[in-house]
């Protein structure tokens, strides 16, 4: 039977212990355990709420440098609009006077084409009536008025008006 293997052969007492690391010590400040590991957390937590509120107060300060301009931008703007209104109304005014001043040019052209060209027929009339009228008054021209004198100086001036009258009637 085997219960006799098991027993115990002396009744000495046992064989001291193996030598192992010595005796138990608390540890201290060495290690630290799970305290130290949460004192760092919280050391990384403060430091990165420091920095969080580091970069939000740049980053207003940058909205608000920003806001700043375009608000200053959005006045330049308006400002240029309205100068550029009333310049653009100066010039339509302008434009309008020009018109006015163009339409009475072209009615006194108009007028004095009128008048040179009754001028022009009353010396054809004169031209054509002259033995007549010398004739039959006592109608004696100086020597500084000749008939084909006015005749000769009247036409080269009532062509160039008629052909300016024709160009701005076409325009």
């Amino acid at each position: 039977m085997q219960i006799r293997a098991h027993t115990q052969r002396g009744a000495g007492a046992p064989p001291p212990p193996p030598e192992t690391f010595g005796a138990y010590k608390k540890k201290g400040e060495e290690g630290g355990g799970v305290i130290a590991m949460i004192d760092l957390l919280v050391k990384d937590l403060d430091k990165e709420m420091q920095e969080s509120e580091v970069m939000e107060k740049d980053a207003q300060a940058e909205y608000e440098t920003m806001m700043e301009e375009s608000a200053n931008k959005r006045a330049a703007d308006a400002k240029s609009m309205t100068t550029k209104e009333s310049e653009k109304a100066a010039a339509e005014e302008a434009l309008e006077t020009e018109k006015d001043k163009k339409t009475v040019t072209t009615k006194d052209l108009l007028a004095t084409v009128d008048y040179i060209q009754s001028l022009h027929g009353e010396c054809d009339w004169i031209l054509k009536n002259f033995g007549l009228i010398s004739a039959s008054s006592s109608f004696r021209p100086s020597s500084s008025f000749c008939v084909s004198d006015c005749r000769s100086s009247a036409a080269p001036i009532l062509s160039s008006v008629l052909a300016f009258a024709d160009r701005k009637s076409v325009v």
